[in-house]
């Protein structure tokens, strides 16, 4: 991955940190459950409007699904310009 924060610079300035900000976050709790976290307001009226999981019906900004559903969710929100944030055991990405 190139370095964002680079990219942002004008001759005699200083480094702009990264202004990249997931609209999700996603982790894995257990083998095969998975946690999704809206993080940003565009991804909470994006998941009201077009997901049709716990996250849409307004009741929680948190919750856990399987792999299946997980992917057809990244999918559908990377396609919409939305960003996801997998933290991982070891390091994180940003899909």
């Amino acid at each position: 991955m190139a370095n964002k924060a680079a990219e942002n610079l004008d001759p005699g300035t200083e480094a702009v940190k990264d202004p990249w900000w997931p609209d999700f976050r996603v982790k894995s709790v257990e083998s095969s459950v998975w946690q999704i976290a809206v993080i940003s307001r565009k991804g909470f009226e994006w998941a009201r409007s077009k997901a049709s999981f716990e996250l849409s019906s307004g009741r929680s900004e948190v919750t856990t699904t399987d792999l299946t559903s997980l992917n057809h969710l990244i999918s559908n929100a990377r396609d919409n310009g939305l960003r996801v944030e997998y933290v991982g055991p070891f390091q994180v990405f940003r899909l």
